[in-house]
Order: C-alpha cells, then sequence, then structure tokens
C-alpha cells in the first residue's frame, strides 16, 4: 500500500498512545482477540485505528472534483478551480474560477459538431480525447523531447490533486450528464 506522508506522520505519532487507545502496535494477531492482521508497512491494525486516523493510498486521498461553474463557491472544498472551457463566457467575473485553461477544453470544430448534433457523444468523447493528447505544432520543432498535446498539463493536474482540492469546471449545468468536465477528469486520473 502506498502511503502518504502526512498520513504516515500522523500514524507514527499515535505509536506513543497508549494502550487502549484503538490502536494496535506489533506483529501479532492474537487468537480470539478479534482483532484483523496489522498491516505490513506500519504493523498498525487499521481496522481498529479510530476514524480520521486510518491510512489512506494515494488513489482515495485524490480529490478531483468537477462542476459547474456557476455552482456555488465553496473555497474550502472546491480548492483550485480550473474553467476548462475554450470560451470563458462574456461578463463571466474572473472571482469564479483561479485558473483558464482553454487548452483543456474541446476544440471549436469538436464542441459545434457535438452542439448541432453531426456527433453523437460518444464521437465527441473519442475525439476529445484524441484531442487532448494531440502532438502539436512544436513538436515538430522538438525531435527529441514531445509535449504530446497537454499530457504534461494532465499529469499536473493530477499531481495537485494528489496534495489538495482541484475542482474542474465548465459552463454545463450542475448535473449535466454528457458534458466534457466529467472525460477531462478520468483523462487526468488515467495519465
Amino acid at each position: 500500500m502506498k502511503l502518504v506522508g502526512a498520513a504516515l506522520s500522523a500514524e507514527m505519532d499515535a505509536q506513543d498512545s497508549p494502550p487502549g487507545d484503538g490502536v494496535t502496535v506489533g506483529s501479532g494477531n492474537q487468537a480470539g482477540s478479534g482483532s484483523h492482521p496489522p498491516s505490513k508497512a506500519t504493523g498498525y491494525d487499521l481496522h481498529r485505528l479510530p476514524p480520521g486516523r486510518r491510512f489512506t493510498s494515494r488513489k482515495a486521498r485524490q480529490m478531483l472534483r468537477t462542476k459547474s461553474v456557476w455552482s456555488p463557491i465553496n473555497r474550502k472544498t472546491d480548492g483550485l478551480r480550473i474553467l476548462a472551457t475554450r470560451f470563458r463566457g462574456r461578463g463571466m467575473p474572473t472571482t469564479r474560477y483561479d485558473v483558464w485553461m482553454p487548452s483543456l477544453g474541446p476544440t471549436e470544430r469538436t464542441l459545434r459538431s457535438i452542439l448541432t448534433g453531426r456527433i453523437t457523444w460518444a464521437q465527441f468523447v473519442r475525439e476529445y480525447r484524441r484531442e487532448l493528447l494531440m502532438d502539436g505544432p512544436v513538436d515538430s520543432r522538438s525531435p527529441t523531447i514531445k509535449n504530446h498535446g497537454q499530457k504534461f498539463t494532465l499529469r499536473l493536474l493530477k499531481e495537485l490533486a494528489r496534495k489538495g482540492n482541484v475542482t474542474v469546471m465548465c459552463h454545463c449545468s450542475e448535473d449535466a450528464v454528457e458534458c466534457h468536465r466529467h472525460s477531462l477528469k478520468k483523462a487526468i486520473e488515467s495519465v
């Protein structure tokens, strides 16, 4: 199990806790005690740790969310608010987002195609995913190191989400199922 450094240090503090506080330290799963075997990494019985003091994997701590840019702002849970659309929106105050990243939105051609019904949602998702990883003109100038589209940006967002909350937003309503922000979240999680 991969451990997050902050969680590990919090759990190491628990090692000095007095007996009976819910933390099991040591090597044994004693017969009849009803406890689970201790973690190989720490020696703690992870099932007996009090709530809020359990180890979490990196994946579980990943705090990548999606929402509409028009939804209520919650600075505590939203974290870094990224507007991932080609068009910012006329009259939208810049206080609605922290960073506008138009390169993470679908291209105008793909967006126009889905809005006019020329392509299906499945086709849109495939095309959008292809656009995210498409090499740009700068790659032809760099024979050794390629940008591979937005791959490095997606990796950066994934790492930021591991360290704190990141919210990817667009103009669609909060309950929109067919919205590129959901595809973007999956792309970020899969790089």
